[in-house]
């Protein structure tokens, strides 16, 4: 495995000798992690799966890619929680309104994101397009009465 540097100083590209790249991020992140760190075995803290899928939200809430929602997707289906516990999460990491008029016009743009990451795992778009265009539906009520 090879490690280069990127122009943007948190990029960092893992080349292995079968010629697959794995693009990698490292950021501060000045919030307060909701589950402790876990440690890889060089000492690298990583954000539990918890963590990342309540960052997830809160990206998809501000600006999101189709990458943001299949990923909040996945977490989803993996861990069983609840959009209103992820929510619940949210608001206490980083202190925000969660406005849910935003946050399902958000959700309706999973409809058209067209960024797709590259999957290992085969996932039909439709199906996890039709979820946040579920999840948008099921704010309908919380809209009406904020």
């Amino acid at each position: 495995m090879i490690i280069n540097k990127a122009t943007i100083a948190t990029f960092f590209f893992l080349r292995y000798g079968d010629g697959n790249i794995v693009k990698t991020e490292f950021t501060y992140f000045p919030f307060v992690r909701i589950d402790a760190a876990q440690k890889t075995t060089h000492g690298l803290p990583l954000d539990s799966a918890l963590d990342i899928a309540v960052n997830k939200l809160f990206t998809i809430y501000q600006q999101a890619r189709a990458r943001d929602y299949v990923d909040l997707y996945c977490l989803i289906e993996r861990y069983h929680w609840s959009l209103d516990e992820l929510m619940g999460h949210a608001i206490i990491k980083f202190d925000w309104h969660i406005d849910p008029l935003q946050l399902g016009a958000q959700f309706l743009k999973a409809e058209a994101a067209t960024d797709l990451p590259r999957m290992k795992t085969p996932l039909p778009e439709k199906q996890w397009r039709q979820f946040f265009l579920e999840a948008a539906r099921k704010l309908k009520d919380k809209i009406i009465s904020a």
